[in-house]
Order: structure tokens, then C-alpha cells, then sequence
């Protein structure tokens, strides 16, 4: 995403944003998505932590929660009914 909300409800600059910024910056660099909704994150995460998916479960929604389906890994979604249902 490219913004986020801080604590005082002022927009910053989120991942997208960054990263946007970083590839304006170093054009010539090899970019590769390594966040979320790429599985890519949570394989790593779950073989540095020695974990398989059908032994884990992703606390959250939103993209998390879909990179966790493709890897067979259980969702448990909290928070408001609105953040259920967009998960």
C-alpha cells in the first residue's frame, strides 16, 4: 500500500510508497516482491521458525490471510466484522 495511517491519523508513507521511492532512486536494481499477498514471506518465516503450515495459524486478514491460504496455512480473522468480511 502506498500510505498508512499514524498514530496522530496523518497519512505516511507505507511499503508501496517506499518502495516506489527506492526504484526511482536505483532504477537499474533487480526488484523481486518479497510481501504480502507473495507466499514468499511466510515460507521463509515458517522454515526459519522450523514450522509447517498444517501445524500453524496466521492471526490477521487482508493479504496476510490470502498468502496464508495458498500455503494450506489456517486464517483465524479478528478485529471488526468489516475486516472479517474483506478477508
Amino acid at each position: 500500500q502506498p500510505t498508512r495511517l499514524g498514530p496522530d491519523g496523518a497519512p505516511l508513507p507505507d511499503a508501496g510508497a517506499i518502495a516506489a521511492a527506492l526504484g526511482a532512486c536505483v532504477p537499474w536494481a533487480r526488484r523481486r516482491l518479497i510481501g504480502l499477498p507473495e507466499t514468499d514471506l511466510l515460507r521463509v518465516a515458517l522454515e526459519r521458525l522450523g514450522a509447517r503450515p498444517e501445524t500453524s495459524v496466521l492471526l490477521g486478514g487482508g493479504p496476510a490471510a490470502e498468502a496464508a491460504r495458498a500455503l494450506g496455512l489456517p486464517v483465524v480473522v479478528y478485529g471488526s466484522e468489516r475486516e472479517a468480511a474483506a478477508a
